[in-house]
Order: C-alpha cells, then sequence, then structure tokens
C-alpha cells in the first residue's frame, strides 16, 4: 500500500496466529483456514466497512463518467477524513482507489457495492498479514520471491469463496456485526515443491484450475 501511514510491521493480535502457521512453514491450508479466521474477527473488531455507500457511489459515478479519476482520488480523501481516518475506512479508500484506476483503464463493474466490499476484503488480508510479513518470509520460509510469490497465489486461491462470502455478509451489514468466517473446502494439501510445479506465476491459474 502507498499510504504507508498505516503500514506497521506488526501483526495486530488477531492476526498473530496466520502469522505464525505463514511463518513457521505450516501447510498451505492451514494458513488459509487461519487467515480465513483472522480476516473475519478484523472485519467485526474493526467495524466492518465503513463509507460503504459513499465508496459505491464514487465508483459509480466514475464508470458514468461523472467524476474523473482525479476528482474521485481527491473525494476519496474526503471520504476518509469523515470517517475520521480509522484503519479500515483508510483501507477501504486504497481499495476504492484500485477500483477507479482499473474503470479509467476499461474495467467495468455490474455490481460497484459488492466489487468494493470484494477489494476491501482482499486489500484488508493483504495489509494486515502477506503484506506485513512478505519482506521477512524470503530466504526464511521461502527460497526467494517467486516460491513466495506462488505460496501466497495458491493461498488466495483457496480464499476465493471465502472472500465472496465475506463480501455478502458486509452487503447485508457493513458494520460486520454478526460476521462469521466460512468454512474452507476440505482439499489435499500440496507441499511447497508442488506449488511450484503447478507454475502460477506463469500461467495464472488456480489450483482449482488444475
Amino acid at each position: 500500500m502507498p499510504d504507508n501511514d498505516i503500514i506497521q510491521s506488526a501483526l495486530v493480535p488477531c492476526w498473530q496466529a496466520a502469522g505464525r502457521l505463514l511463518r513457521g512453514g505450516h501447510p498451505l491450508l492451514e494458513v488459509a483456514s487461519a487467515s480465513d479466521k483472522a480476516l473475519a474477527r478484523s472485519l467485526r473488531q474493526g467495524g466492518g466497512l465503513p463509507g460503504l455507500d459513499r465508496l459505491t457511489a464514487l465508483l459509480e459515478e466514475v464508470q458514468a463518467g461523472q467524476l474523473t479519476p482525479g476528482q474521485a482520488m481527491d473525494r476519496l480523501h474526503d471520504v476518509e477524513y469523515e470517517y475520521d481516518g480509522s484503519r479500515h475506512i483508510k483501507v477501504a479508500a486504497q481499495a476504492t482507489r484500485q477500483l477507479v484506476a482499473e474503470v479509467h483503464q476499461g474495467a467495468s463493474f455490474l455490481d460497484a457495492r459488492r466489487a468494493v466490499a470484494e477489494r476491501f476484503c482482499w486489500e484488508l488480508l493483504d495489509h494486515q498479514l502477506f503484506g506485513r510479513l512478505r519482506p521477512l518470509l524470503i530466504g526464511t520460509r521461502f527460497a526467494d520471491r517467486d516460491e513466495a510469490a506462488a505460496f501466497e497465489a495458491a493461498c488466495k486461491a483457496e480464499l476465493t469463496t471465502a472472500i465472496t462470502k465475506l463480501a455478502s455478509q458486509l452487503l447485508a451489514d457493513p458494520t460486520a456485526t454478526a460476521l462469521r468466517a466460512p468454512a474452507l473446502r476440505a482439499r489435499t494439501r500440496r507441499t511447497t515443491e508442488e506449488l511450484m510445479a503447478l507454475d502460477l506465476l506463469s500461467d495464472g491459474e488456480s489450483p482449482d484450475d488444475q
């Protein structure tokens, strides 16, 4: 994330178990399951997705050509300020910036509200876990960046359905008061070597495509 003011090296308490598994060499599914639970807990404790309606309206205005990307970026700063610059509004604003940039590059989102909710979940996962630990994993758990990236891509592939379900819960209740982690499907565990053999980085397929 470019917002260096909200990047911290230490994991917040509800993410520490997932972080220990990731750094400790535990299997992919254990890391994914712990990440799923941590994300749900983080959403509840952090107050869900603040400003969802405002962020959705902004994205819709960009798609309709009523706002330029530059105007949208200025408005996002205003939204952050209105919500007191909390961690979640900063992450949500960053997720929306990504979506605005993609619209500027030609993307289109039929359901802007869902797009914001799902991208927020992915961005929060990266902000709280992978983004913080990524520099620490090279040369420790993983031999190089490619191996680390392959594991991260496979872990996120396992979480895709869960993220969709978490976003649906946020759409129903943006405060995330009663949000619960969805169960991950049982899958055969793969070693890091097997993950590398999938060549995730070169062909872009998820484990489900194999």
